[in-house]
């Protein structure tokens, strides 16, 4: 479902995506890259390509974060991000972390209009300016477990016509900033 929405975001007004944050040493971010791959080549929405780890499957463009052209992120139209990484691949100590000059290339990208997605580790709390852009940061989950997710905005595009549904997953707890962020979707944990 959310992939769906995901996708409706992007279907009417992208040619290129950049998916940062692909990593084989994490069963969430393998999951995510292949759903993301196969759905965006599916609905043939445009480019894709790939920075970080070898993601399993096919990669039509693929970059570390090192070899990245940073000073071409605006020729993109969205930036999907799974999270804060450091490459497993790269044998030089710190070489491929996501660094504050990439932070400032990301948050000024989302500044002149661009689309950011930030999926799963993308929330936890490792840069300010990331996290002020985000509009809040990862606090904790709980065990898996089955709860709630209620539509807080059913007039947005992204939600419209989606029913509060039932899901077991990662609760992830958040703290953010009620100025800042519009919420569509939330779910309660122990109050």
């Amino acid at each position: 479902t959310i992939l769906h929405h995901l996708y409706f975001i992007v279907k009417n007004m992208t040619k290129k995506i950049l998916v940062i944050g692909i990593s084989t040493s994490s069963h969430m971010n393998e999951t995510l890259s292949a759903i993301l791959m196969g759905y965006f080549t599916a609905h043939k929405t445009g480019e894709v390509t790939l920075v970080g780890s070898t993601p399993t499957g096919p990669q039509p463009k693929y970059y570390t974060l090192a070899t990245f052209p940073w000073d071409r992120l605006n020729e993109y139209d969205v930036l999907v991000t799974l999270g804060p990484i450091k490459d497993p691949t790269s044998q030089i100590a710190n070489l491929d972390e996501l660094t504050t000059v990439h932070v400032q290339a990301i948050t000024e990208f989302v500044r002149k209009g661009k689309g950011c997605v930030a999926i799963h580790l993308a929330s936890v709390l490792f840069n300010e300016d990331f996290t002020k852009m985000l509009g809040g940061y990862f606090l904790t989950h709980p065990p898996i477990l089955e709860f709630t997710i209620q539509v807080d905005d059913t007039h947005h595009p992204i939600t419209k016509d989606i029913p509060s549904f039932t899901v077991v997953d990662e609760l992830y707890v958040m703290d953010y900033n009620h100025n800042s962020i519009k919420i569509l979707l939330s779910a309660t944990y122990e109050g």
